[in-house]
């Protein structure tokens, strides 16, 4: 019977088709292998230390990715603060006291980073480790775990951990299991609940609790370009080692050298009685010269190293090795487009940072609502009447990028202002300003400049949108009667 249902099944097959053509097995193609457990029950943890050690080898000694990295970050990990309330008091008290709290003495338990250096090597540890643990102490400073110290606990029920994180019977996250680090290995340091704990991580599906590298995808595709780049260059070194071939009268003169000049030829007798003929150049005596009859001839063996074919696949290589960042290869080959395809690049790979830079902003949130609830606490911040800490308006606005052209890109805004599509609070932002603070500069530098100019009778006119500020020419002055 069961031999009737399999023919039954395959001769179905054959006339309908399995209906997916992914799924049909091929002999050109690799085996269809079924992996449909969990991202954290793939990669285990004894591989996800592979992993890591892969991804930070190729950090310490690739330039390409080194390169990578540092790019992703200047785009996705610096940001601004700024509160939002209308009183300009409060305002002012909320924004000196992240500023005081953003210094390296006060934000880092170690004392080492601003709270900005702390953002920006977090995401350096999550794009490279795949998460990074922060832990908010009780004296207001952060403390970063790295991710491969996060295991789970040697000797406890296996069942509620997994990848060095303890789940309670719903799913949620418990606590984290830490290790530290010593010579040759691991040694239990304690167990962190998850209350005071913010894993900053890469996650793929709903259901992983650890984070996993973006450059685990290109990690061979970047172990393969830095190691021929290596075999390359030492091609190429092997080929400046250069060779002179020498090709001789194949019906020498008796008594005369085959090749005449600073060349030498040696005759050496065989047992069976010819013998070798030898010619010698000693380029280390100097510059040679070579008498040569109409059949003898001198080339130096040359190799094309690289040759363009190698180029071009390394280029191909480098260029889906930047997609695992969403990185154009533009950014990476300045030339490899024009102005307008390079601003195209830009505006799609600024697309792309949304949700990473969100990430950051996320983080930077939980540690900025523990330092204002702290100090509500301490007493060194009063909200106004009728206010919580949650309620208090403020926003992490990332750093915008430089103007390409300033006088066109100003006009631009000014256009989108003046028809609704944008406000100047907005701009201001994108570009890492305020736009209140410009208006209170503006007003301070105009009173300035009434005092100092009304004696003459001249007013600085800003009321003229253009790039140069205009001032008037005062009116001569009639001298008195005499």
């Amino acid at each position: 019977m069961g031999r009737f249902t399999n023919a039954c099944r395959a001769f179905g097959r054959s006339l309908f088709g399995y209906g997916y053509d992914a799924i049909a097995p091929s002999n050109k193609r690799e085996r269809i292998q079924v992996h449909n457990g969990t991202e954290d029950e793939i990669l285990k943890q004894q591989d996800r230390a592979s992993l890591i050690s892969v991804s930070r080898t190729l950090h310490r000694n690739s330039s390409i990715v080194q390169w990578m990295v540092e790019r992703h970050l200047d785009f996705v990990s610096s940001f601004t603060y700024q509160c939002m309330h209308p009183d300009k008091g409060f305002k002012r008290a909320v924004e000196e006291l992240i500023r005081e709290r953003s210094k390296r003495e006060n934000a880092d338990v170690t004392g080492r980073f601003r709270l900005d250096k702390i953002v920006r090597l977090s995401e350096c540890s999550r794009t490279t480790d795949g998460d990074l643990l922060h832990v908010h102490l009780a004296s207001n400073k952060i403390q970063t775990i790295s991710g491969d110290r996060i295991r789970n606990r040697d000797g406890a029920d296996q069942d509620d951990w997994i990848n060095g994180v303890r789940l309670r019977k719903d799913g949620s996250v418990r606590s984290y299991g830490i290790y530290r680090r010593k010579y040759g290995g691991y040694e239990w340091e304690r167990e962190l609940s998850a209350e005071n704990a913010f894993l900053h991580g890469y996650f793929r599906r709903g259901s992983q609790y650890r984070g996993i590298s973006p450059l685990a995808s290109a990690c061979n595709g970047l172990r393969d370009i830095y190691t021929t780049m290596e075999l390359a260059r030492a091609k190429m070194k092997v080929g400046q080692i250069f060779a002179l071939a020498l090709t001789s009268d194949p019906n020498p003169i008796p008594g005369v050298p085959d090749i005449a000049g600073n060349a030498t030829t040696q005759e050496t007798p065989r047992g069976d009685g010819t013998t070798v003929r030898t010619t010698k150049v000693d380029f280390g005596a100097g510059p040679q010269v070579l008498q040569l009859r109409g059949n003898e001839k001198a080339e130096f063996l040359e190799s094309n190293a690289p040759g363009s074919g190698f180029l071009d696949l390394h280029e191909a290589e480098i260029a889906v090795a930047l997609k695992c960042l969403d990185l154009p290869y533009s950014f990476f080959d300045e030339s490899h487009t024009n102005f307008v395809g390079q601003l195209a690049a830009l505006q799609l790979y600024k697309v792309a940072c949304r949700t990473k830079r969100d990430d950051n902003i996320e983080l930077l949130d939980w540690h900025t609502d523990r330092w204002l609830t702290n100090a509500v606490l301490s007493g060194d911040l009063t909200l106004p009447r009728g206010m919580t800490v949650d309620q208090v308006p403020y926003a992490w606005i990332p750093i915008g990028l430089p103007w390409w052209d300033k006088a066109k890109q100003i006009r631009s805004e000014l256009a989108a202002i003046s028809g609704g599509l944008g406000n100047p609070q907005e701009t201001c932002r994108e570009m890492g300003g305020e736009f209140e603070h410009n208006i209170d500069q503006m007003a301070a530098a105009l009173e300035y400049a009434d005092e100092k100019l009304s004696r003459f009778g001249v007013r600085l006119r800003w009321d003229n949108p253009t790039p140069i500020n205009v001032l008037p020419v005062a009116e001569p002055v009639e001298a008195p009667e005499s």
